[in-house]
């Protein structure tokens, strides 16, 4: 299992550039879509320093990233 960064054109609905996870062994997309490839890669390694990792990403990703990174991200904590 590995977790993947797609980038590109297109990803979200005004056609902005965009970045998303995929899970490199099922070639599933899951979480959030991120503003850009450099914002994706902030995520994962905030979600690494606290422990969290593999299928637990997977499955909260978009919960993690709106209550808590985005939160703590945003008022610097």
């Amino acid at each position: 299992m590995g977790i993947r960064i797609l980038s590109g054109s297109k990803l979200n609905e005004d056609d902005r550039p965009g970045a998303c996870f995929y899970e490199s062994t099922s070639n599933e997309v899951f979480g959030p879509v991120f503003p850009n490839a450099e914002e994706a890669e902030g995520f994962l390694e905030w979600c690494e320093t606290r422990g969290i990792h593999g299928r637990e990403i997977i499955e909260r990703a978009t919960d993690l990233y709106r209550k808590d990174y985005l939160r703590r991200h945003l008022t610097g904590g």
